[in-house]
């Protein structure tokens, strides 16, 4: 994951939201995984980073204890909730990855940030 989220940084543009939303399947291991993201998200130097889901809140924290500003982390509990809120964030040009599980159900976020006839963004999924 560390990895790919290297590959969809942009360079020289203003802003970057990253969705990370938990992994259902990852099992016991979740935490440590989830946490270790987050650290390593909170090192990335990324405008935004938006964590969906109650195993998100590891990836929140980590990225909080790493340095990264509690002005720069949102968390929501569902997708439902981050769909009402994160649209409205986005401008023309930015990049939004989203990561998570199908069970997260992360095509409700894409839908409203692509189908809300505002902003030109780019939207990865992986």
């Amino acid at each position: 994951m560390a990895r790919m989220i290297e590959m969809t940084t942009p360079v020289g543009k203003d802003l970057s939201f990253k969705g990370l939303r938990g992994h259902e399947e990852l099992g016991r291991s979740s935490e440590r995984f989830h946490r270790e993201i987050g650290e390593y998200a909170g090192t990335c130097k990324f405008d935004a980073l938006i964590c969906v889901g109650p195993q998100a809140k590891w990836v929140k924290e980590a990225a909080l204890a790493a340095g990264m500003s509690p002005k720069r982390v949102a968390y929501f509990p569902d997708s439902t909730a981050a769909t009402v809120k994160v649209p409205g964030w986005l401008r023309a040009g930015d990049l939004v990855l989203l990561k998570g599980s199908r069970g997260m159900r992360l095509e409700q976020i894409a839908g409203a940030i692509g189908g809300g006839g505002g902003a030109n963004v780019t939207l990865k999924s992986a």
